[in-house]
């Protein structure tokens, strides 16, 4: 049978030819008729009979030719998965971002991860599933890039009613890392809460880091405000103040904590421009030192005492409530603001 096979090498791809040795077509009419009829056939269509006498040999070999077309066709289903995943291999080993330098895949880094926005609800920080976090899991290039760029993990967003998810521990090892990934870089800082955190441990944390501190949104009661007092924010630069009305109060709202000494570098200053003024207790703001005030409501005529200090005043946005508390003879005198609205 080796014998056979050899000779049935097909002279184009030099593999067993798997054509039948004995042609095999379809049941003839004359057949038909007999097999209906049940009549033997005639004594000169015997002969045409005869393979049955050859009925074993026949199909062995067209068994051999079926195990041989099946056992072909697994090795060309195999060896184009083979060529499939070396294409695929070869695509990324040549692909463009393998080859980006360092400095160019780190700047790339920054624009995935969430960044502090003044006039936006910041993300949290926390969320293993977002940026920073997820660039560090997807090869060992990337995650060293991830963790030799300290400006990636400079924005810190901590939304307390998002945090309840995961338990005290997991979330102060959590934000240890983050800032010890920070490398003592500035850090950008969201605080949002509608209950009281004074007793969160998240807070000693932070507290730790406030000397870094170089822009602050927060959004949190006035007895956790007050859990800041005494600290000096020596780096702070920007101060926005959102008050929720679910814990507007009679008392005012005390941001005695940012006095001049406490917040010696601020200059831009921003409060929620639907909350009352008359809320909060800002005579202590340092406000001879900025240089950007956004949103003063123009309804306070002690506001506009405040204003005529301001001569540092590069850029002031009024919310147009009582313009006439503005009328007055006395002109006020902001010789560098260059923007006004």
């Amino acid at each position: 049978m080796a014998e056979n096979k050899s000779a049935n090498l097909c002279p184009t791809c030099a593999l067993l030819s798997l054509h039948p040795e004995e042609p095999h077509t379809k049941r003839t009419a004359r057949v038909e008729e007999i097999l209906r009829r049940n009549n033997p056939p005639l004594d000169v269509e015997l002969a045409d009979f005869r393979l049955v006498d050859r009925a074993p040999e026949i199909l062995q070999d067209l068994d051999e030719k079926i195990v041989l077309a099946k056992e072909t066709l697994d090795n060309l289903v195999w060896a184009r998965s083979q060529a499939e995943s070396h294409v695929a291999d070869a695509k990324s080993l040549i692909h463009p971002m393998r080859s980006l330098p360092y400095d160019v895949l780190s700047e790339i880094f920054s624009h995935c991860v969430p960044s502090w926005a003044m006039n936006e609800r910041s993300a949290t920080s926390l969320d293993l599933r977002t940026a920073p976090w997820t660039l560090t899991r997807v090869c060992f290039r990337w995650r060293h890039i991830a963790l030799s760029s300290p400006n990636l993990w400079t924005y810190i967003g901590l939304d307390f009613e998002e945090l309840d998810r995961q338990t005290s521990r997991q979330l102060l090892y959590t934000l240890g890392v983050f800032f010890e990934r920070s490398k003592g870089l500035p850090l950008s800082v969201y605080i949002c809460s509608l209950e009281e955190i004074y007793e969160h441990p998240l807070l000693s944390v932070l507290e730790v880091t406030i000397p870094r501190w170089k822009q602050l949104t927060i959004s949190i009661p006035n007895l956790s405000l007050r859990s800041f007092s005494g600290i000096i924010f020596s780096s702070l630069k920007i101060l926005v103040l959102n008050f929720d009305a679910d814990y507007e109060s009679e008392s005012n709202m005390d941001v005695s904590v940012f006095i001049p000494t406490s917040v010696p570098v601020l200059r831009t200053f921003k409060v929620d421009p639907y909350f009352t003024w008359d809320a909060i207790d800002y005579t202590d703001l340092p406000w001879s030192n900025f240089v950007r005030v956004i949103d003063l409501p123009s309804d306070d005529a002690e506001v506009y005492n405040y204003l005529e200090t301001m001569t540092k005043l590069e850029e002031l946005t009024v919310l147009a409530m009582n313009t006439a508390v503005f009328l007055r003879d006395a002109p006020v005198s902001l010789p560098i603001l260059c923007s006004h609205s």
